[in-house]
């Protein structure tokens, strides 16, 4: 079905498909509503939308928000009829962002989404920056190289919200994992004042495409103007996906050409949409290249680790994994333990097993018996250590790894 945005009185209802290229006019009836109709309460009904999209919902939220605090409206949220499109707005706490005083906030990060976060000071963009990576490493391997430029320009971008948006609602952010394509997307949201009056440049696609451009920075003291530069390059390196939209000015990358669309609806704010193929390799020596000089990145997630570690990596399972009784509970934990294996390919790992009392066969085998034949036994035995595990759970991992590498060897 295709998609619709219809207005009427204080209600926006959203039909079919609801994407990217249906925020400015959902952004423009709310607008309306609020300010030529002067309503103090919008109802947005999704009833009837059958296929929703984080291109769509994500930006659309730090906008509603600001509405909230600066004139006190109230947004009534109705839930999409479709179960699994109510399902979406509830684990990506959409339905939260959008509707705080009837729907708790229970986002769930156990499938390919990374729900909603909202950021406003340092330590919570620290925060959120080290929660995406982490739950991204549990639905697919990455290597080092792909953690760093996720890392690397997640930070960057979330940097700019704190730094140039003055944002009263802070920055919004969430992540999804594409199986079938192989790629990580990222978005990142504010209602700040936006590009084009951050670097004072009136023209809105020019003010966007300078803040892309290397070494272009409104205060050299503080930063250097690499930010969307990097970013942007690596996006391009990477075969993935990179969009910048802030007032009314639109740019985004097309099979490798930055390419230029006008609005006639602002969005208050900025917004960024950057995605990387899991295909692609060296991505950091590729694109990170500032002034003719290769850039490296010196502390990653995994440098935080083991400094939080001592020099090791201790993953704490009670801490880690919330279930260890199905083989599905044991792919999560399979995907990051390999994940920390593949980026220290050098440092051991100590599994810390306290407070657990027993664990799946099934849950052995996926993660344990798997590592095993992988790894094979004598790296295995060096590199992967358990700790603190009592009772029957030693034998029923020992197990799962025989019988794992008897059946590999037939």
């Amino acid at each position: 079905m295709q998609s619709s945005v219809r207005r009427d009185g204080n209600q926006i209802q959203v039909v079919g498909r609801f994407d990217g290229s249906d925020l400015r006019r959902i952004l423009g009836a709310v607008h309306h509503i609020i300010r030529k109709l002067e309503y103090k309460d919008v109802i947005l009904d999704f009833r009837r939308a059958d296929a929703l999209f984080e291109s769509g919902v994500l930006p659309l939220i730090p906008i509603l928000r600001k509405y909230r605090v600066s004139d006190n409206v109230d947004f009534i949220l109705r839930l999409p009829g479709d179960p699994r499109m109510a399902r979406l707005f509830r684990n990506s706490g959409w339905d939260h962002w959008i509707d705080p005083l009837r729907f708790p906030h229970v986002p769930d990060d156990s499938g390919n989404h990374v729900a909603v976060r909202q950021f406003s000071t340092a330590d919570e963009q620290y925060a959120v920056v080290d929660v995406l990576v982490e739950r991204l490493s549990r639905h697919t391997q990455l290597t080092q190289d792909q953690m760093q430029a996720l890392e690397w320009s997640l930070n960057e971008i979330t940097d700019n919200v704190l730094n140039h948006a003055q944002s009263r609602v802070g920055g919004f952010v969430q992540s999804t994992y594409y199986g079938q394509s192989q790629a990580v997307e990222l978005m990142v949201a504010d209602a700040g004042i936006g590009i084009p009056s951050s670097l004072g440049i009136k023209d809105h696609q020019h003010a966007i495409e300078r803040a892309m451009q290397e070494g272009v920075t409104r205060d050299r003291k503080t930063n250097q103007g690499n930010g969307l530069f990097g970013v942007y390059r690596i996006a391009l390196v990477a075969n993935g996906r990179f969009e910048i939209q802030s007032s009314l000015g639109h740019v985004y990358l097309d099979e490798g050409s930055v390419k230029f669309r006008d609005e006639a609806t602002p969005y208050s704010g900025t917004f960024v949409r950057w995605s990387i193929s899991l295909k692609s390799e060296k991505i950091i020596s590729q694109a990170l290249k500032f002034q003719g000089r290769a850039h490296s990145i010196v502390y990653d997630y995994y440098d935080k680790l083991l400094n939080e570690g001592g020099g090791r990596i201790v993953m704490r399972m009670k801490k880690e994994f919330s279930s260890f009784r199905s083989r599905q509970a044991g792919k999560g934990a399979y995907t990051k333990i390999r994940n920390l294996l593949n980026w220290g390919s050098t440092q051991g790992l100590e599994l810390d097993f306290s407070e657990i009392s027993i664990i799946s066969s099934s849950f052995a085998d996926e993660v344990f018996g798997r590592l095993f034949v992988e790894l094979g036994p004598i790296v295995f035995m060096n590199r992967v250590h358990l700790i603190n595990a009592p009772g029957e759970i030693p034998g029923i991992i020992d197990q799962a790894m025989t019988k794992r590498f008897v059946e590999d060897k037939k």
